[in-house]
C-alpha cells in the first residue's frame, strides 16, 4: 500500500518566538534606541515628569489665580485626590502596587511588571547640566522635569524610570498624577507628551519585508499580556522602556477621559484657561459620545456639523481639527458611532465647568490661539 502523507508539524511555540527575537532584536532595537532618544522624546518624558512630583512654586505664567472664589490647584488637588474613583482600564494593577517617587529616581535593582511579566531597566540616578547626559544603557538627551530635574533620555536613564514609575501605580494613583501634571504642565502640553509614542515610531521605520512576515508586532502596543513570540523582544534593554513610554501614554489618555466624564474640577479648570484644539477636541467628541457624563451644553443645534467660533471649524472637514482629534479622542474613550449619533440627536456638547465669560465662542478663541 502506498505510505499514508501527513503534513508536517508546524514550528513549536518556542521556535517560533526565538525566531522572532533573533530576526527583530537588532532592527528593532536601535529604532527603538534612537525614537528615545530624539528631542520629541526628551520633551515628552520632561512633561511626564511632572505626572510624578508636585509643583514646587507657582503655576507659571500665565496661570495665575484670578479674582474671585476659584480655588487654587494645591487646593482642587487635595480635595479631589482621594473622593473621585477612575474605573476602567481592562489590565487591573496588582494590590502591592507601588506609589509615586517623587524627585529624581535612585538607583535599584531591576523588577518586573507583574501585569506584563516585563522586566525593565535599573532605575538610576542620572544629573545633566546640559543637552545630553548618560543612562544606564548610553548617552542620550537631556530634558528640563519638574522643578528643574534633569531627565536624561537613554536606554535605561532616568527618562525611562519615569514611564516606569508611572506605569508601576494604580489607577487612582495615576488619576492624582494626572492632576498633578495638568496643574504643571497644562493640557496642551500633557497632551502632546502622550502623543509621542517611540516604539510605534520604530516599528513603522522597520523593512517592510521583516514588518511583512512578522504581522504581529502590533500587538507590542497594546496595553495587554503579550503571547509568548514577544515576551522576549518587549524585554530587550532598547525595547522595553520604548514600548513602556507607549504603555503609560494610553494609559494617561485614558485617565484624561475618565476624568472629564467624572466633571472633574482640576481638568475642567485647566482646559478652560490652558487646553490648545487638539486636546479640547479630543475631550469634546469623548465628552459628547457619553450621555452620561457631566452636565453639558449644546455648542450646535442636532444635526449640524458646522461649529460656531473663530476660526470657524467642522466635524465634517477631513482635514479640520475635530477629525485629527478622532484617533486621540478613541484613547479617551470615545466611541465615534456614539458619538455621531448623539451630534445628530442633541447636538456637539461641551461641559458647563469648561465654559467660563464669553461662553464656547471664547473658550474656542483661545484654544486656537495657542
Amino acid at each position: 500500500p502506498d505510505p499514508i502523507e501527513r503534513d508536517r508539524p508546524g514550528p513549536s511555540p518556542r521556535r517560533r518566538a526565538n525566531r522572532t527575537f533573533l530576526e527583530l532584536r537588532t532592527p528593532l532595537s536601535g529604532l527603538a534606541h534612537e525614537a528615545m532618544i530624539r528631542d520629541d522624546t526628551a520633551t515628552a518624558l520632561a512633561t511626564l515628569s511632572t505626572l510624578t512630583a508636585p509643583p514646587t512654586g507657582p503655576a507659571g505664567k500665565g496661570r495665575t489665580r484670578p479674582t474671585g472664589t476659584q480655588p487654587t490647584n494645591t487646593e482642587l488637588i487635595t480635595s479631589h485626590s482621594t473622593n473621585t474613583t477612575i474605573t476602567g482600564r481592562s489590565s487591573a494593577m496588582p494590590d502591592n502596587a507601588k506609589p509615586l517617587r517623587t524627585g529624581t529616581p535612585t538607583t535599584a535593582t531591576p523588577t518586573t511588571d507583574t501585569s506584563t511579566a516585563e522586566t525593565h531597566a535599573p532605575r538610576t540616578q542620572a544629573t545633566a547640566t546640559g543637552t545630553t547626559g548618560t543612562g544606564t544603557a548610553g548617552t542620550g538627551t537631556a530634558g528640563t522635569g519638574a522643578g528643574g530635574t534633569a531627565v536624561v533620555v537613554g536606554g535605561g536613564g532616568a527618562g525611562a524610570a519615569v514611564v516606569t514609575a508611572l506605569r508601576r501605580v494604580s489607577p487612582e494613583q495615576l488619576a492624582h498624577a494626572c492632576r498633578l501634571g495638568l496643574s504643571a504642565a497644562g493640557p496642551a502640553a500633557l497632551w502632546a507628551a502622550t502623543g509621542v509614542r517611540p516604539l510605534a515610531r520604530a516599528l513603522d521605520a522597520l523593512d517592510p519585508a521583516l514588518r511583512a512576515r512578522h504581522d504581529h508586532l502590533d500587538l507590542l502596543l497594546a496595553d495587554a499580556p503579550l503571547p509568548g513570540s514577544l515576551r522576549a523582544l518587549a524585554r530587550h534593554e532598547a525595547i522595553a522602556p520604548a514600548r513602556t513610554m507607549e504603555l503609560v501614554a494610553r494609559r494617561v489618555r485614558a485617565t484624561l477621559g475618565q476624568l472629564a466624564h467624572a466633571d472633574d474640577p482640576v481638568l475642567a479648570y485647566r482646559v478652560a484657561r490652558d487646553a490648545d484644539t487638539a486636546v479640547l477636541c479630543a475631550l469634546v467628541i469623548a465628552v459628547t459620545g457619553r450621555a452620561d457624563g457631566p452636565p453639558t451644553v449644546a455648542v450646535t443645534a442636532p444635526g449640524e456639523v458646522s461649529v460656531p467660533g473663530f476660526p470657524r471649524s467642522s466635524l465634517a472637514d477631513p482635514d479640520g481639527p475635530w477629525q485629527r482629534a478622532f484617533p486621540g479622542a478613541v484613547e479617551l474613550g470615545a466611541d465615534l458611532e456614539v458619538f455621531w449619533a448623539r451630534v445628530a440627536s442633541d447636538g456637539l456638547r461641551v461641559p458647563t465647568a469648561w465654559l467660563g465669560r464669553g461662553g464656547w465662542p471664547a473658550l474656542w478663541q483661545r484654544s486656537a490661539r495657542r
